[in-house]
């Protein structure tokens, strides 16, 4: 399970309490928390680059992405869905049985966004 809690300073950790470097990254983060929001949970690549990396040349930007979503893969597993044009997460109940859901819960210091694979 990946936590994420993103009012006050954003925290990604795992269910087990570690906090991975790697999912602190600011770019991944975003990735993260903008497609969880996303309605349907999904955005088009070039929309991502755009709004991410649009600062880069674009192969650069896409290299980028790909990066970032093969780094949530890595904590998330197969349920990051790609396809030459878009980035999903899967609503709930994905694919393979594995568990998906997002929910936001008032804490006393905010907002927590848990995604749950």
């Amino acid at each position: 399970m990946i936590l994420c809690e993103t009012l006050g300073p954003p925290l990604v950790r795992l269910d087990d309490g570690s906090v991975p470097a790697s999912l602190q990254w600011h770019k991944n983060l975003a990735l993260l928390v903008y497609l969880a929001r996303s309605p349907k949970r999904v955005r088009g690549r070039d929309h991502l680059i755009g709004l991410l990396w649009g600062d880069q040349p674009e192969d650069d930007a896409r290299h980028s992405l790909n990066q970032a979503v093969s780094t949530l893969r890595n904590y998330a597993g197969e349920s990051i869905e790609t396809d030459r044009t878009k980035v999903r997460l899967p609503r709930w109940g994905a694919r393979s049985g594995r568990r998906w859901e997002a929910s936001v819960t008032p804490l006393a210091r905010g907002l927590e966004l848990s995604v749950v694979f």
